[in-house]
């Protein structure tokens, strides 16, 4: 996307000797911005901020608590991705 093309002109490639470069992500909503940044620019610390408790709770199992291919899926194949369904209502 356009953002993180932007930090590839102007985000160094390597941090300074100072150390201060971080990445703040305001209204982050399910964080995919912010895990997308984290994990092309793994040198910064990148914190995601959103006012949504609903989306900040979501975000939150989605990066820390969902394992791709867990052992209960009945898929005989070593797949490497599984589906969550959110009902938010």
């Amino acid at each position: 996307g356009w953002i993180i093309s932007q930090l590839f002109i102007y985000a160094p490639t390597t941090t300074d000797s100072s150390g201060n470069g971080k990445i703040l992500i305001p209204g982050a909503g399910l964080g995919r911005l912010a895990y997308d940044i984290a994990t092309q620019f793994p040198q910064y610390p990148v914190e995601a901020n959103e006012l949504s408790l609903s989306m900040a709770t979501v975000s939150h199992y989605i990066l820390n608590h969902h394992h791709h291919g867990n052992s209960n899926n009945n898929n005989s194949s070593n797949s490497t991705s599984s589906n969550i369904s959110l009902h938010p209502f």
